[in-house]
């Protein structure tokens, strides 16, 4: 299954679940009525923002809203870290240059260089960051103290 078919049916299973509206939910998790609607019937992707939004309204894990986890369970962080912290600490701590990684993940220069000023990957892009460097999605976000 792909990343916005998986998302959907998370955030619909919630949604009914709770028997809770759109709408509402966009209150809990502070994100747009009109984005997420476009989001639930297929017009448009999350960004990764919004992804994190919904796992922290929902109590559940990034990786299962990307699909990278069948449950949704996961361990809130002890101590919050930002994305480009975890990630460039695990680039170096694995010996992993900007260069190969941009070159093994077929990713811009340009890209790596604006996630080092604080800018977040798209969901997809995080997705296969996780995979190559085989942590969880949480982690790599700082929402998890478990890889």
């Amino acid at each position: 299954m792909d990343f916005l078919s998986n998302f959907v049916d998370c955030l619909n299973d919630h949604l009914a679940t709770n028997g809770i509206s759109a709408s509402a939910f966009c209150k809990t998790a502070g994100i747009s009525v009109s984005g997420l609607l476009a989001v639930l019937a297929g017009k448009t992707e999350p960004s990764l923002a919004t992804v994190i939004k919904c796992a922290d309204a929902m109590h559940c894990s990034a990786d299962y809203l990307l699909g990278l986890a069948d449950s949704p369970e996961y361990t809130p962080t002890s101590a919050a870290a930002s994305f480009p912290e975890r990630l460039f600490a695990l680039l170096r701590t694995r010996g992993v240059t900007q260069y190969r990684l941009a070159a093994d993940c077929g990713l811009e220069q340009s890209a790596i260089s604006k996630w080092k000023r604080g800018k977040l990957p798209k969901p997809e892009t995080l997705i296969l960051l996780s995979e190559y460097l085989r942590c969880s999605a949480d982690w790599l976000l700082g929402r998890s103290d478990l890889t």
